[in-house]
């Protein structure tokens, strides 16, 4: 009987504790809405019983069955550009209104996530893609003078590494699996250029250190995501394997510091980019130590670069490579602006000058493949085809960004532009700690924002919308709110460093050598598989269990 009696006791605890914060949750908003004119958005219909649990299975299953962002797409068509849902009792606001997005990456009023910040850190230590405040304002001041242009602008080493991957693309024309090939090629150039020493995965004999990282790499990358999809159950995870991994790659790094620090004291260099070693050449973190000589923070902003540098690279790659297979017009039109280099590697200034080239990196980014044609069994794309090409677990049917849906945490009672009310025009109330969703796989295909051929891949609208011209059922492209409709690499003080910087320049020159070497595999390119790689899917999988 005592312990029913305590039970019953701990239970009225619970409820009233539950009962006080909503009062007080209540208060707040009213007390904050009231002056701002804030009004409550849409809400998606869900249990009033569940809490939002119906929710959170529901995405599950999405994710099982690789349909959460065209599904989730769904409900900015039938709600509104900016609705709420209930996730295990809490109150997610999910947004594609432009103006939104840029009040959630320009304003100081959010910030990233806590599970974020600790699903990356045991990886990604104090990295910039892990933190907040001042110390992510401090990895990202000591970075920032690293991605000049005088860095970017030499391109012979991005040759070296092109070439061993070149000597991997059979004469035959049989089928390979360039996915694979792209992510060992980045991997190469991306060590280069942070440690001066390449990891050499290209090489026809691959060293037992080498399998080891790119397979450390890999599991330590999908720990992460775990980790992320986890959300408040974060601390139930628990992996050896994981945490071997990380420290696999983190030894790895770390050795490189070292020797970065130990020339540092040795030759006690002032600070030139012209005093590099290794013949001249630029080497990241040589310029990085200079400026500090915190062990634990070169590791961790390193390891940041180190990841980015490979992953998305090579996702994006492969991508295009996919959909210039499927748009011959535009295979075309590309393959003349590029003729002019006359097969022979292009300068800085040459990649500068190729719009079109530039469109279609644009547009891949935005834009969704056709459909499988399933009813066509001589398709090379038919699954009967796609077996041999590739494992299907590293493939994907759709494309989008490779953050396709991301997030920010309120640090303190603000408000959202736009949303509210039955027009969506009145402001929204945000809560501190609340989380705010911008779907940019949605925002990116909205018909509203982008015209009623927002689905299709279509470069030419790139200079379309520079002359402001708008398209049929869309908006113009002038104004400040379409300016915020199209964010790949997000937006405000945390816009991603390597958007021009030698990982841009890496990927342009590694495409368009690539693709001078298929002019001539003109059959290997219209067999090529559908594709984003299996780290583009962890991306994808990575935002939305918290």
């Amino acid at each position: 009987m005592k312990f029913g009696a305590d039970a019953v006791y701990f239970s009225a605890i619970i409820l009233i504790a539950y009962l006080c914060s909503e009062y007080i949750s209540y208060r707040r908003r009213a007390t904050y809405s009231a002056p701002n004119g804030c009004k409550p958005p849409p809400a998606i219909q869900q249990s009033k019983w569940l809490i939002g649990a119906d929710m959170a299975f529901r995405f599950m299953a999405l994710l099982k069955q690789r349909k959460f962002l065209t599904q989730t797409s769904l409900y900015f068509q039938d709600t509104a550009r900016t609705f709420t849902i209930q996730f295990f009792g809490a109150t997610r606001i999910w947004t594609i209104e432009p103006e939104n997005v840029k009040a959630i990456l320009q304003s100081d009023d959010f910030e990233m996530g806590w599970i974020r910040n600790k699903a990356f850190r045991p990886y990604l230590g104090n990295g910039v893609q892990a933190t907040n405040g001042e110390v992510w304002a401090h990895g990202r001041a000591l970075l920032r003078p690293s991605f000049s242009r005088a860095q970017i602008s030499n391109l012979d080493l991005y040759e070296e590494h092109f070439q061993n991957f070149a000597a991997l693309i059979p004469e035959d024309g049989s089928t390979i699996d360039i996915q694979k090939e792209f992510h060992r090629l980045t991997l190469d150039v991306s060590t280069e250029i942070l440690f001066g020493e390449s990891v050499q995965c290209l090489q026809p004999v691959v060293s037992k250190e080498t399998q080891e990282l790119e397979a450390a790499f890999d599991y330590a990358t999908k720990g992460v995501i775990t980790r992320f999809n986890m959300g408040n159950l974060i601390w139930l995870h628990w992996d050896p394997k994981f945490t071997r991994s990380v420290r696999t790659v983190q030894n790895y790094v770390q050795k490189f510091v070292e020797k970065a620090l130990l020339l540092r004291h040795e030759l006690d260099q002032p600070d030139k980019e012209d005093d590099q070693t290794g013949g001249g050449r630029y080497i990241f973190l040589e310029a990085l130590a200079k400026d500090t000589g915190d062990r634990r923070m070169l590791r961790d902003q390193l390891l940041s670069m180190m990841a980015a540098g490979r992953s998305n690279t090579a996702s994006l790659l492969s991508l295009i490579f996919y959909l210039l297979a499927r748009h011959p017009s535009v295979l075309q039109k590309l393959r003349a602006e590029i003729a002019i280099l006359n097969n022979q590697p292009p300068t800085f200034e040459q990649l500068k000058s190729m719009p079109y080239l530039r469109a279609v990196l644009d547009e891949s980014k935005s834009s969704p493949p056709p459909l499988l044609p399933r009813d066509n069994l001589t398709s090379p794309l038919h699954p009967q085809h796609y077996k041999k090409l590739t494992n299907p677990n590293r493939a994907a049917l759709r494309t989008h960004p490779s953050a396709p849906v991301n997030e920010r945490a309120a640090k303190r009672d603000t408000t959202l532009p736009l949303g509210g009310g039955a027009d969506g025009r009145a402001p929204i109330y945000v809560r501190k700690g609340q989380t705010v969703f911008y779907h940019t796989y949605a925002l990116h295909r909205s018909a509203e924002l982008w015209g009623d051929d927002a689905a299709e891949f279509r470069p030419e609208r790139w200079a379309e919308l520079r002359n402001g011209s708008p398209r049929k059922g869309g908006s113009a492209g002038t104004g400040a709110g379409t300016a915020w409709r199209f964010v790949p690499f997000g937006g405000g003080g945390r816009i991603c460093p390597g958007r021009e910087s030698f990982f841009s320049a890496s990927f342009f020159f590694d495409f368009v050598r690539s693709f001078q070497i298929c002019i001539f595999l003109r059959f290997f390119m219209s067999s090529f598989f559908w594709g984003f790689s299996f780290f583009g899917w962890l991306w994808a999988w990575r935002l939305f269990f918290f």
